[in-house]
């Protein structure tokens, strides 16, 4: 049988790369500015690049020089994560017609493929980011909650913390039950016909709220920790990303899971730049580790951003007091206990430069039948294509699709989660 002269490695890696880059709405909210400058052939697995962040400056007054010293500043973008797809046909299989090849192979991989690259870049933004509205474990809209409400109080947060709203900046990456609660809850609005008629008909929700909104199926769950008891801060002029507790139970595994969102309601954000202007709203943070309490109910809480309350970075009003009663998920002591063990999918609302990722253009292979590596110039997506013959006993072909890439937190306060509960 002839072998399809038309199945081109151009033609695989291209039909590939779009079914891959149609499935992956969150890496397409994240920014990728970092491809163009280090995301060149020679990179490999493990590679590590330090993205500096701009200088901030408290300004001084008067007339007189008044120099502030610079603050490099930077984060790590790790070449971490190698997806790939494989799978062997023989040259009977490869004979099939290209719609057929599609249809069969070529789609499902880059579907496969994209949900891969999607779990891990939601579940990036699940484990850093640390602000939270709404009700842990119920989704905005079910039970007669406001759901323009609590959608718009995220969009405000990031606001608060000086991102700038913009076509594209503002992305809302929900799930389908939160999806269904939204269109459920907005079908009363007053609104543009056109665009409600469109998310009548395509079940798909329109601009709304200036957020940009897209449904993924990969949307991360959070499962809660066991709590219990009055955690409070154990220690005045605590700071960075380390603070001593006590006043929880006692001797509990998992009191808290990383992952789970604490706030200080005796601190307040600010607004980055100077004069670092109160927003009114409390600190919050993500816990990078679970947290376990020992005889006495002494824990020590790892925040996913440090607590700086002074200089060029200060980020708060001041360092909790000692005894500030801690909330998780905005919810004070007497009412944690509800929430123990609780799973809920954690949508996220996120500027586009909360997160960023980037991908390794892998070296195409000599001696192999065909390889070819593609890369999508708008989304900075890149997929090498590899096929080989294993010799007649077999007449196998192998074939493989790979992805290297790294995922990493930039601005994570640009980010804040929305829960979801079941339909």
């Amino acid at each position: 049988m002839a072998i399809n002269n038309l199945l081109t490695p151009q033609w695989i890696s291209g039909k590939s790369l779009m079914s891959l880059e149609a499935n992956c709405p969150t890496i397409q909210s994240m920014d990728n500015s970092s491809n163009d400058q280090f995301g060149q052939p020679g990179m490999k697995i493990g590679d590590m690049m330090m993205k500096r962040k701009p200088q901030r400056f408290n300004t001084a007054d008067g007339p007189a020089y008044q120099p502030e010293g610079l603050n490099d500043t930077g984060v790590p973008l790790v070449m971490n994560n190698w997806s790939q797809v494989a799978f062997d046909w023989n040259s009977q299989e490869m004979a099939q017609s290209l719609d057929e090849i599609d249809s069969r192979y070529i789609t499902p991989a880059g579907i496969a493929l994209g949900n891969k690259l999607e779990y891990r870049a939601l579940n990036t933004a699940m484990l850093n980011t640390g602000q939270f509205v709404g009700t842990f474990g119920q989704t905005p809209g079910q039970s007669g909650t406001d759901a323009f409400q609590i959608w718009g109080a995220a969009a405000a947060k990031l606001q608060n913390n000086g991102f700038p709203m913009g076509k594209g900046q503002y992305n809302a990456l929900l799930n389908p039950t939160q999806q269904l609660w939204w269109n459920a809850y907005s079908k009363a609005f007053f609104n543009s016909q056109d665009a409600l008629g469109k998310q009548w008909k395509t079940g798909q929700i329109s601009d709304a709220l200036g957020l940009n909104w897209m449904v993924a199926q990969n949307v991360n769950i959070q499962t809660a920790g066991a709590f219990g008891g009055t955690p409070a801060v154990n220690g005045a002029n605590q700071t960075g990303t380390s603070i001593t507790i006590n006043g929880c139970s006692n001797n509990i595994t998992g009191w808290a899971k990383a992952g789970d969102i604490v706030s200080f309601p005796s601190i307040y954000r600010v607004f980055p730049q100077a004069p670092h202007q109160s927003t009114g709203v409390n600190f919050e943070a993500v816990l990078q580790a679970d947290v376990n309490t020992d005889g006495s109910g002494n824990a020590t809480l790892v925040l996913g951003e440090a607590i700086v309350p002074s200089g060029q970075y200060q980020n708060v009003t001041a360092s909790p007091t000692n005894g500030d009663l801690i909330k998780v998920y905005n919810t004070a002591a007497a009412g944690q206990s509800a929430l123990a063990g609780v799973s809920s999918a954690q949508g996220i609302v996120m500027h586009k430069t909360a997160f960023a990722y980037m991908f390794i253009p892998l070296e195409e292979p000599r001696g192999v039948d065909m390889a070819k590596e593609m890369r999508s110039p708008q989304s900075g997506i890149s997929v090498r294509f590899v096929r080989q013959y294993l010799g007649a006993p077999t007449d196998l072909w192998i074939n493989r699709m790979d992805c290297v890439y790294g995922c990493s937190p930039q601005y994570p306060e640009g980010s804040v989660r929305v829960p979801a509960g079941t339909l």
